[in-house]
């Protein structure tokens, strides 16, 4: 739990500076990268924020049907309005898929939280991609970034994405789920099982 406000007062600290920046800055699109690194950050705090209620309160942890493509559709649209300028994020939504049983808003939220760190590996013009998959009985969405480097566990000092799968598999553990990070040649690929 340190770990995770150690790491949302660090993403509250460059809101502050961006504000500031913003504030001072005179060029219409020096303001405009300003306003939308700064949407950035605060998704990126909100999805943070969001994975406090499944951590301090596990028996509000519910498992209902949801569908993978909403879910998908969901996470997109969260997303969608704060990318920075060049970037793509490639959501692939398969229609086909069955509905996986979990808590769909502590899914988004790690989903979403999951997007954002690949974001800030991959900036400022690469690309995050979202997907989810059927293997045997389960679903499978794995969030990949083109960064230029992978990220290992790092234990209990761990932060960014390492901390994130901690977390996500904790909180996905009740559901019979769990989070990982996959072997990669090039960036960061973190997959979530239900």
């Amino acid at each position: 739990m340190r770990a995770l406000c150690h790491e949302l007062g660090n993403l509250l600290a460059a809101v502050r500076l961006t504000a500031h920046l913003l504030e001072s800055e005179s060029k219409a699109a020096e303001r405009r990268d300003l306003a939308r690194d700064q949407q950035r950050l605060v998704a990126h705090s909100a999805a943070l924020l969001g994975l406090f209620r499944p951590l301090t309160d596990p028996a509000a942890v519910t498992a209902s049907a949801l569908s993978t493509a909403s879910l998908l559709s969901a996470v997109e649209r969260t997303v969608d309005d704060c990318l920075p300028g060049g970037f793509r994020l490639r959501v692939a939504k398969g229609t086909r898929l069955p509905d996986v049983r979990a808590d769909s808003d502590a899914v988004h939220h790690l989903l979403v939280a999951f997007v954002a760190a690949g974001i800030d590996a991959a900036a400022p013009s690469g690309c995050v991609t979202v997907r989810a998959s059927e293997e045997g009985r389960r679903i499978v969405f794995q969030v990949r970034d083109d960064g230029p480097r992978g990220e290992a566990q790092d234990g209990p000092a761990a932060r960014g994405r390492p901390l994130l799968v901690a977390i996500g598999d904790e909180m996905l553990r009740p559901l019979d789920g769990s989070a990982r990070l996959l072997p990669s040649r090039r960036g960061t690929k973190v997959a979530i099982s239900l």
